[in-house]
């Protein structure tokens, strides 16, 4: 069985450039959560793209999501958004997808927006940030915890609207048939104030999907400065037991 929850706000921001949403087909699901680029302008509008353009094409198309597939739509998103760019507004956007089908999963990201991957309340997987900081983990510098703190740590090396050609990080299939899993899709102004270790925390406490992220949010709140950033987080869990 699956069970899905979603939230995203606004923060200390005027507005959200955050956009989030949960597509279901039969058995088949997509979650995305995207994060405007606030320093290009637009970044409402290009989050907001994303999302539509990624239903769109879920619609539109039936069966597993291959790493071609995949690509190709992101590539189409990312013309999109380039397409939406004037002179003074060359906005931007992350992405984060995941697609599940009945017997398994993948996911894709551009930028530092994340995906978390938990089976039977341990972290399997996570994306990695494409990110200077992230490089400066790689590299030895700093360690992945550190990137939280770091003082370049929104500078981006890849989004959408970036350029007309994109880099895309594809995840290789994953198996669901057995074992608890669950997902957490969120963008950078939610996962800087909730350490892994707490995403574990409260997974373990939690009932359901809508309790893990009010958990986390709680935390969320209690750390954030007045002008905190849009923070969005989408959550799936599949049950098999």
């Amino acid at each position: 069985m699956i069970f899905i929850a979603k939230y995203t706000d606004q923060g200390g921001r005027k507005t959200n450039e955050d956009s989030c949403d949960i597509f279901t087909k039969g058995n088949e699901l997509c979650a995305v959560v995207a994060d405007g680029l606030g320093s290009y302008g637009g970044g409402d509008a290009a989050s907001m793209c994303a999302v539509k353009e990624i239903e769109k094409a879920y619609r539109q198309e039936a069966g597993e999501w291959s790493s071609e597939r995949i690509y190709r739509c992101l590539s189409q998103i990312n013309t999109a958004v380039y397409q939406m760019q004037t002179p003074t507004c060359k906005m931007k956007t992350t992405i984060a997808v995941l697609f599940v089908s009945s017997t398994q999963c993948r996911w894709a990201h551009v930028g530092d927006t994340r995906i978390y991957h938990f089976v039977n309340n341990i972290l399997k997987d996570m994306t990695l940030d494409h990110s200077v900081p992230q490089m400066a983990v790689l590299s030895g510098e700093i360690t992945q915890a550190q990137i939280r703190y770091h003082k370049d740590r929104n500078k981006l090396l890849r989004a959408l609207g970036y350029q007309t050609a994109i880099q895309i990080d594809i995840s290789e299939p994953v198996s669901i048939e057995q074992d608890n899993h669950a997902f957490l899709l969120c963008s950078d102004g939610f996962w800087e104030y909730v350490e892994e270790n707490e995403m574990v925390a409260t997974l373990s406490e939690a009932d359901n999907p809508v309790v893990w992220l009010n958990k986390m949010t709680v935390i969320l709140r209690s750390r954030v400065p007045k002008n905190h950033d849009n923070n969005t987080a989408v959550a799936v869990w599949i049950k098999n037991k």
